[in-house]
């Protein structure tokens, strides 16, 4: 993992609102497969990786909402900060950065 938080700021400040939009909700969509190794065949192996997966997802889209309202209250520091240290968590810094690196996605 060569990725840190300066690289999230850096990519998260260059895009614009509507970029961001389809960023947060970009990196919502791995987090669901971050959180994937947590259960198996319907038994929760991993609960307390499921729940801090959905606590950093609910966080997201509720950033995305503000977003999209032209609300929003954090800063791009802050959110910055929370997506390394939501999926730093979660043990999915690797799909973030696969996200970061990736971006923009071609024809999505």
């Amino acid at each position: 993992m060569s990725m840190d938080q300066s690289d999230v700021l850096a990519k998260y400040r260059e895009l614009g609102e509507q970029e961001k939009v389809r960023f947060l909700l970009m990196v919502c969509h791995w987090l669901t497969v971050g959180a994937r190794d947590a259960y198996s065949e319907g038994t929760v192996e991993n609960p307390a990786k499921l729940v801090q997966a959905n606590e950093v997802q609910h966080r997201l889209t509720g950033i995305a909402l503000e977003v999209v309202g032209q609300r929003c209250v954090r800063t791009d520091t802050e959110i910055a900060a929370f997506l390394f240290t939501g999926f730093a968590e979660v043990g999915a810094l690797d799909l973030l950065e696969e996200v970061i690196k990736g971006w923009p996605l071609r024809g999505g």
